[in-house]
């Protein structure tokens, strides 16, 4: 998943409760530090029913990660909108095949 993480040129989180842990590597020893594992430039975009709730950045679980977009949402009910938005704009730009070959490519890091 890491690989998929650090390659990505847009990572879009879903409910996600843990944004740093998910763009972040992190050792705890007696010194503790932390390296991002997205690649400079990487767009972060949160859709997620918590940012309804919450009223601070720092809160009484994990840890705050910035984002480049963050939408109060459900993620379920915008999924159908998303993805009709997304088609139009591959539509415009990007072949089939371009995505294919992407689209196999995860499936190799995954496994």
């Amino acid at each position: 998943m890491r690989g998929t993480v650090g390659a990505a040129d847009v990572i879009l989180g879903l409910e996600v409760v843990d944004f740093w842990g998910i763009t972040h590597a992190f050792n705890e020893h007696i010194v503790s530090s932390s390296t991002p594992t997205t690649k400079p430039g990487a767009k972060i975009i949160s859709i997620s029913s918590a940012d309804l709730f919450l009223k601070s950045n720092f809160q009484n679980f994990q840890r705050f990660e910035p984002v480049d977009i963050a939408i109060a949402a459900d993620a379920a009910a915008t999924m159908p909108s998303l993805i009709e938005a997304v088609k139009r704009e591959i539509g415009k730009s990007k072949t089939a095949s371009a995505f294919s070959a992407r689209g196999k490519k995860l499936a190799e890091a995954m496994t």
